[in-house]
């Protein structure tokens, strides 16, 4: 007997590809067994190469309809299309309960329209990989005709290495897109997102994606494991052709398999703001356009030099505090404290407040 299911963060299995599972029950398998799990491995991946989409069967639905959350108070909805992803990366923060979850086309298409309701202008899609996800394209149109102005697309880029990936991304048409990219070198990138191997396609998509002609963007995830590279990454993001128009630079939030992994994957702030801060100096150096997230970011107090990155306060973006965080006593006199969004609370479980302050800093 043996099994095959979409690809998921959690079950052990005998061998994986983009976007499927395959395994076994139980402990061994005579040969003859394994030389038909890996026939059955090779059809599958060959499928995926040539573009096919896998179907699996879906147990259906009993619960509720999505209700839409927007972003921190703001326009925006972020549609999760899927969980499922061919990374494993070490701060996912959709392998568990994530908002606005809606795996199959219809839900996808009820959440648009209920977020519009809500007033939704902003569409970002995400995932898990979204373009593993067959009917993705169709979001872009709907969202256009439900009002919504911008829509952004969020991907691991190994997709992108592939004309399939290619076409999808033709077909959706977002405004613009922001890729993942946690490294500079297969080493690092193996060790944020579990998949060494899928280095040269995150490239070659990232690649794909500037030549795109669709605006694109880096998102870069300071984590423990990825602390030491962020000069290097800063380095070689440099000298991309065509340019990122943006490279931001957020850190790991206390959440999903980050808090799952804390002692291995969080850092202190103030360990990883002075590594954070030469790499942004050296980008604005080189010319490259980056910017320190706020709502992702480390709290600028424990560093105040890096607000010079930080993102801009606009109207269309107000300053919100959400409920995963939380002010402190020192923020009260803090002369940025209308610009920060707080620290998760989390955070404060797993460390201190001692770090922010306005002359934070000290462990």
């Amino acid at each position: 007997m043996f099994w095959v299911q979409p690809l998921c963060d959690e079950q052990s299995c005998y061998t994986r590809g983009l976007s499927f599972m395959l395994g076994y029950p139980g402990s061994d398998m005579p040969p003859a067994g394994l030389a038909l799990l890996d026939t059955l491995t090779d059809t599958l991946r060959r499928a995926e190469e040539a573009g096919e989409s896998l179907e699996f069967p879906k147990v259906p639905a009993t619960a509720e309809a999505v209700e839409p959350v927007l972003i921190y108070g703001t326009d925006q909805v972020e549609l999760r299309v899927t969980k499922r992803c061919m990374e494993t990366c070490v701060f996912c923060n959709s392998w568990n309960l994530v908002d606005n979850l809606a795996d199959t086309r219809e839900e996808a298409m009820d959440v648009l329209e209920r977020a519009a309701r809500l007033g939704a202008g902003k569409l970002v899609i995400s995932g898990g990989e979204p373009l593993l996800v067959p009917w993705v394209a169709d979001l872009g149109a709907r969202a256009r005709q439900l009002g919504y102005r911008h829509v952004t697309l969020q991907t691991n880029a190994v997709l992108l290495s592939r004309p399939t990936g290619q076409k999808t991304l033709s077909l959706a048409a977002p405004d613009d897109i922001l890729v993942s990219m946690h490294g500079s070198s297969r080493e690092v990138v193996g060790a944020v997102t579990g998949r060494p191997d899928l280095f040269d396609d995150k490239r070659a998509g990232l690649q794909a994606a500037l030549e795109s002609g669709i605006p694109t963007a880096i998102n870069f995830v300071v984590c423990r494991q990825n602390i030491g590279d962020i000069g290097p990454f800063v380095q070689w993001a440099a000298g991309l052709t065509p340019a990122p128009y943006l490279v931001s630079f957020s850190f790991v939030a206390p959440s999903g398999l980050a808090w799952e992994n804390r002692a291995q994957t969080i850092p202190r702030a103030s360990e990883a703001a002075p590594a954070l801060l030469e790499g942004l100096q050296l980008a604005a150096g080189l010319g490259l356009a980056v910017v320190h997230s706020e709502y992702c970011g480390i709290p600028t107090c424990v560093l105040p030099e890096l607000r010079r990155f930080s993102e801009p306060c606009t109207p269309d973006r107000p300053i919100h505090v959400p409920s995963s965080k939380t002010k402190i006593s020192a923020c009260e006199s803090c002369n940025w404290n209308s610009r920060c969004s707080g620290i998760f609370k989390r955070y404060l479980d797993l460390y201190s407040g001692n770090e922010f302050g306005e002359t934070g800093g000290s462990p």
